[in-house]
C-alpha cells in the first residue's frame, strides 16, 4: 500500500480500534508482554465488481457501507457490521486500470473468514432472500449452528452461531 493511501486509510482504521473485548486471561497475558497491543480490524479483499460485492455484503450479510475512498484508478469501500467503527470492518478494493483486477484465483493459503452471529438460521434466510446460496447449516461440538457461504469473488465465510457465554 503506498504512503498516500495509508495517509487516508490509517485514520479510518484507527477509529475502529479496539473493536472487540479480549478475554480476561488473554488481557492478563498481554499485560505481561512488552510492546503495543495488536487487534484485528478486518480483511482487505480485492473485488472484480464492487457493485456486485457491495450487494452481497449489504443485502446478504447485513453490513453497512461506511465510506468509499477514490484513490486515482483505485476505489476502496469500507463496510462495517451495524455501521459502528468498533465493529470489525471489511475493506473491498478494485483498481480500474486494465489488468489490475483480473479474476481472482484462490489458492490453498487463504481458508476463510469466520463470522460470529447471534442467529445463524436468520442470517441464512436473509442470504437466501437476497439471492445467495449458503451451505446447509449444521450443529457441531463448538457452535450451536454453523454454515458456509461465498461472496461473488469466491471468498469463503464460515458463519458460526456461538453461545453467548463464549
Amino acid at each position: 500500500m503506498n504512503e498516500r493511501r495509508w495517509n487516508i486509510v490509517l485514520p479510518l482504521v484507527l477509529l475502529a480500534l479496539p473493536f472487540t473485548a479480549m478475554p480476561a486471561e488473554t488481557t492478563a497475558k498481554a499485560a505481561e508482554v512488552a510492546g503495543p497491543r495488536v487487534t484485528m480490524i478486518g480483511p482487505a479483499l480485492r473485488s472484480t465488481d464492487l457493485e456486485r460485492s457491495i450487494k452481497f455484503y449489504t443485502s446478504g450479510l447485513g453490513m453497512t457501507v461506511v465510506r468509499g475512498i477514490p484513490l486515482g484508478s483505485s476505489t476502496e469501500v469500507i463496510l462495517s457490521f451495524g455501521g459502528r467503527p468498533e465493529q470489525p470492518l471489511i475493506l473491498l478494493y478494485k483498481d480500474a486500470t486494465p489488468g489490475k483486477s483480473p479474476p481472482i484465483e484462490h489458492g490453498n493459503g487463504f481458508g476463510r473468514v469466520v463470522l460470529r452471529v447471534s442467529d445463524a438460521t436468520a442470517l441464512s434466510a436473509q442470504l437466501v432472500a437476497a439471492g445467495y446460496q449458503p451451505g446447509e447449516a449444521h450443529a457441531n461440538s463448538v457452535n450451536h449452528m454453523v454454515f458456509w457461504v461465498s461472496d461473488p469473488d469466491g471468498y469463503k465465510y464460515e458463519i458460526a452461531e456461538v453461545p453467548a457465554k463464549q
